[in-house]
């Protein structure tokens, strides 16, 4: 218990991490992502880049965050992988491939 400024006691809730307390300022929410879809054929190639570089880029494969290293475990014939540019490069797709990547 403590005090307030009249000098009645008052209870003090210890708010965890990740829940904020009220008139508290929340930090800054990301900018909205225009999602786009595209119809793929198999065997072209596609290069997949984000618009907005400066905030960070983050490809996902079902929902599941990926890396570089983490398609390379998939796809060691380098079919599909992110270059330096962490542009998400497919040489070429076949009938098999039903995934939904995001970027």
């Amino acid at each position: 218990m403590a005090k307030n400024e009249f000098g009645r006691n008052i209870i003090i809730d210890k708010i965890p991490p990740g829940e904020y307390q009220m008139n508290e300022r929340l930090p800054p929410l990301r900018k909205a992502v225009k999602r786009e879809v595209i119809q793929a054929l198999e065997n072209d190639p596609y290069i997949l880049s984000c618009p907005q570089k400066e905030f960070g880029i983050f490809w996902a494969l079902n929902e599941t965050y990926i890396s570089s290293v983490s398609l390379l475990a998939q796809y060691p014939d380098k079919r599909i992988y992110i270059d330096g540019d962490n542009q998400l490069i497919i040489n070429y797709l076949i009938l098999d491939d039903d995934e939904s990547f995001l970027g």
